[in-house]
Parts: C-alpha cells; structure tokens; sequence
C-alpha cells in the first residue's frame, strides 16, 4: 500500500477522545508529583506519555500531509505550531514574573527566575543541561521555569521532524512494493529508536543532566510514537483482518497492561534513581500499548475511562494546567505552604482554574478562533518578535533584581 492510499481512505486524522484522556492521566500524574502526593514521586514520567503522544500525532500530520500533496509546508506546519503554544507561554512568563516580583524577596527572585529568558525561546533544556543545575536537588529545584525545559525538548522536536520526515518519506516512495514503503518507514523509526536510546543510555552513565534534558537523548520516544503512527495508520486494512482474528479481551488486557506500566513507573520510579536510563522505557511502552490498543474500538473499563468527557474537559486544558501548576505551587512553597495538603490542594486547583481561563481565553483564540486564519509568514514574524520582547524584557527584569541583590549583600 503507498502513501496515497493514506489519504483515500482516511483523509485527517479522526478525533480519538481516549488520547485525550491519556493527556488527562499525563498531566495528573505530573502535577501530583510536584504537589508532593504521597507514592507519586515518580510522576514526572507523565512527560515521557506526553513526547510518545507528540511522535504519534505529529508523525500523523506530517505523513498525510505528505501524502495529500507530495509535500509538507514546513513554514505552515511551524506557524501552527506557534499559534498553538507561545502565545499561554508568554502571558504565563509574564504574569509569574510580576506575580513573583510582588510575592518573593528580591534574593529568592533572582534564585528562583534565572531561566525565564531561556523559558521565551525554548532553550530552557539548555539551560538546564549545561549549567550547574541539579533538577532534583532542593536549592534548584524552586526554579519558577523549570518545567518549561520539556516544551523546549518539544519544540526542538518541531524544528526538526517536518525535515526529517519529509526525507525518510521521499526515500520511502523509492521503496513503495507492496508494503515496501511502510516497511522503509517503521525500519528507519527503529533505527532512529535505538541509536537515541544509546545515546540516552550512554549519557544516562556519563552526564546524566544531559540525558534528561537534552532533545536527542529523547527523540526515541519521538521515534517510538512515530512508529506506532506508521504501523497502525499506513494499511489499516491488513492490521484490521489481523486484529479480528483477536478478541476485544486481549486488546483491552494490552490497554490495561499499558495503563499499569505508566501507573507503576510513577509509583516505582523516585529521584534518586538515575533518570531516564532503561526505566524511561516503562512509561513510554506504556504509552504506546495504549495509543495502538486504542486504535481498535473497545467497550472495557480503560476505554470508557479514558474517553469519559470528564478526562476529555482535563486533557484539552493540560498544556495550561502544565503551564500553571508549577510556577503557581512553588510561589506558595516560598511562603511555606510546603507540607500543608490544604494548602498544597489549594494551589493545584488555582492553577486548574488558571488553566481554564488560559485556554479559554489565551489558547483557543489562537488555535481555532479568530487568529488561527493568520498566514503563516506573519505567524511566524509576530511570533519570533513576541519571543525577543519577552525575552529581553522578562531578562532584563531579572538582571536588575539580581544587580539590587548584590548591592543589598
């Protein structure tokens, strides 16, 4: 089957809700981590199932693009991008920073805000990797913007896919017997799966900030996406006759399997085991079990869950809820509300609420509203003006704390 018959059968790709609740189940489990829930230190892995779920939607874009047109329009591809998620990013640098001005002394805001100009451009990972920044340890850990380094490792991965995938899928055409070119597709991907996960393994045993932070030691779980993307989605029909021959049960048991191998890495998995290593591979099998066990309609209990409008609502707000959360509970930790559930509570539902009018307000304007029209060039000059002001400004407004700091010592 080639790549056109992509398009003829299914044109876009249709709307599964139980992705969104497994964006639901992601961002919970991030921010009962940072919260301090009892047996969840280990939630950060929900960011592993949100860079698996990335490599599977857009791998999807990019390859029927592709196979609609014989192209990908990078610049179109990355002006969606950035209408997407700058513009909750800015206003929340924004408003932290003037939030933390008032809330923090002038010591704890140059302590807590170095990284917010790395923050506006998505180099924070950057930041973070090559500095003397330990992303467990307690004096770094009240970063305001810390959380922001997984949207760099994001958008770096948004720079560089479109390209890649539009050479891997102009080479696949050279291969197109039978299914020849989805095999050329999911061979490249494993070669790509492996070569980052040595590099992850490898750094993981040498420089350990740099394999958590750094994009290429996580492009496997990019990759990993991606391929479920090509093996369900580039001949649907055979892998259908296949999954017939199975019962509803085993499919269920495999979403369940995945559901738990998330679950248990977030309960097993703490910050003093060295991370992402070969315990990454946990969460993000898991995703992945997940997103393919999905691609068959079931009617089980992890089905139902996923897609109830409840974790629908949640997974539509996670990027704000990610956005919020971390800033927002560290402020209050400043004020020693650390240890107190009410408090702790409180705060991660302010954040929920934050969330809501963010993507109200913030994101779905951009989005699907009224500037989601705009051309692409000029997307993508408001945006990379949007990133200098911001970043020079919200820069500038740390060096000046930190110039009256050193004065004040």
């Amino acid at each position: 089957m080639d790549l056109q018959a992509v398009t003829t059968s299914h044109p876009k790709i249709a709307f599964r809700a139980d992705l969104q609740g497994l964006r639901a189940v992601a961002i919970t489990l991030v921010v009962l981590a940072h919260a301090g829930m009892p047996g969840m230190a280990g939630g950060f892995v929900g960011v592993d199932v949100f860079f698996v779920l990335s490599g599977y939607l857009i791998t999807g874009i990019l390859v029927r693009e592709y196979a609609a047109s014989g192209e990908i329009q990078l610049a179109a591809f990355i002006a969606r991008r950035l209408r997407r998620l700058l513009p909750a990013l800015l206003v929340m640098l924004i408003l932290v920073m003037l939030i933390g001005r008032l809330l923090l002394s002038g010591h704890e805001f140059t302590e807590q805000t170095a990284s917010v100009g790395y923050a506006a451009t998505w180099t924070s990972n950057l930041f973070f990797a090559f500095t003397a920044f330990d992303y467990f340890a307690e004096l770094h850990f009240r970063d305001l913007f810390l959380h922001t380094w997984s949207l760099g490792v994001e958008e770096q991965y948004y720079l560089l896919w479109p390209t890649l995938s539009l050479l891997l899928m102009a080479l696949a055409k050279w291969h197109l017997v039978n299914r020849g070119g989805r095999s050329f597709l999911l061979l490249s991907l494993g070669m790509l799966f492996v070569s980052s996960l040595g590099l992850s393994l490898y750094w993981t045993s040498i420089a350990p900030t740099w394999a958590f932070y750094l994009m290429p030691s996580r492009v496997w779980q990019f990759a990993l996406g991606a391929g479920v993307f090509v093996w369900l989605e580039m001949d649907r029909m055979y892998l259908e006759a296949i999954f017939s021959k199975f019962p509803a049960m085993w499919v269920s048991a495999a979403r369940s399997m995945g559901i738990a191998l998330i679950f248990g890495s977030a309960i097993l998995v703490s910050p003093d085991l060295v991370y992402p290593g070969l315990w990454a591979l946990l969460p993000s099998f898991g995703a992945a079990m997940v997103i393919a066990a999905g691609s068959r309609n079931g009617n089980g209990l992890i089905d139902r869950l996923l897609s109830h409008p409840g974790m629908v609502w949640l997974g539509d707000r996670s990027y704000s809820w990610y956005l919020w959360h971390w800033p927002l509970l560290m402020l209050g930790f400043a004020w020693g509300l650390k240890g107190n559930p009410t408090a702790t509570t409180a705060l991660v539902c302010l954040s929920l609420g934050i969330a809501m009018v963010s993507y109200r307000e913030v994101e779905l304007p951009f989005w699907k509203g009224q500037f989601h029209r705009m051309c692409p060039a000029m997307s993508i000059w408001i945006s990379i003006l949007g990133i200098a002001v911001v970043a020079v400004g919200l820069s500038q407004m740390h060096l000046i704390s930190r110039d009256g700091d050193e004065r004040g010592a």
